[in-house]
């Protein structure tokens, strides 16, 4: 169990040469994707494991992150399809009855890098004003020059078939209509749905 901060040194390094230098909150490695922000104050566990996200780095503009945990049945989908996760404040001993584990154990178990001790707050404001554009996550090279070559020579975002990515390899029924939200289902149920 991932009890105590890191001090394990992590980088972020954007197409434009912003540098942020934290320190690392997750699973060990490299990974590039499109930087992007989530400015909500709840639903972390719901945004990071949603699979809209593959292949970008999810800035979470909120200060702390992780303070009440992971529960699995919140999840969105089994496995992480997102690249990165930045954060300000990472939480390691969340406090919730329905945590399953900490956020850091879940980003560490499913091999997604992870940055804190970031301003994330600039960072946003970065991205809204700079535009859409590639970022490296390392926890194994923090040098800038370094990471500035890998990161402009990374595949952009719209050159890859992300959907591919995310979707099933076949097709499933879902009969489990008790979990369907009464305001989703308006109409009488069907005896099977084809997802």
């Amino acid at each position: 169990m991932i009890k105590n901060k890191s001090d394990l040194p992590a980088a972020l390094m954007l197409e434009d040469g912003t540098f942020f230098l934290g320190i690392s909150c997750g699973a060990l490695g490299e990974a590039c994707g499109e930087i992007c922000f989530n400015t909500s104050l709840v639903g972390y566990v719901e945004s990071i494991s949603d699979p809209s996200y593959a292949g970008q780095i999810v800035n979470m503009t909120y200060p702390q992150i992780g303070n009440y945990g992971v529960a699995h049945a919140d999840m969105q989908a089994d496995h992480l399809h997102l690249k990165g996760v930045v954060v300000r404040d990472m939480c390691y001993t969340p406090s919730n009855f329905r945590s399953d584990e900490s956020l850091p154990e879940l980003l560490t178990r499913q091999g997604v890098v992870a940055i804190e001790n970031i301003d994330t707050r600039h960072l946003t404001r970065h991205i809204r004003d700079a535009g859409a554009m590639r970022a490296i996550l390392s926890t194994v090279d923090t040098d800038p020059t370094s990471l500035l070559e890998k990161v402009r020579a990374s595949a952009a975002l719209d050159a890859q078939n992300l959907a591919a990515t995310v979707s099933t390899p076949e097709s499933y029924l879902y009969q489990d209509w008790e979990k369907i939200h009464d305001f989703a289902l308006k109409t009488p149920q069907p005896e099977r749905y084809h997802v």
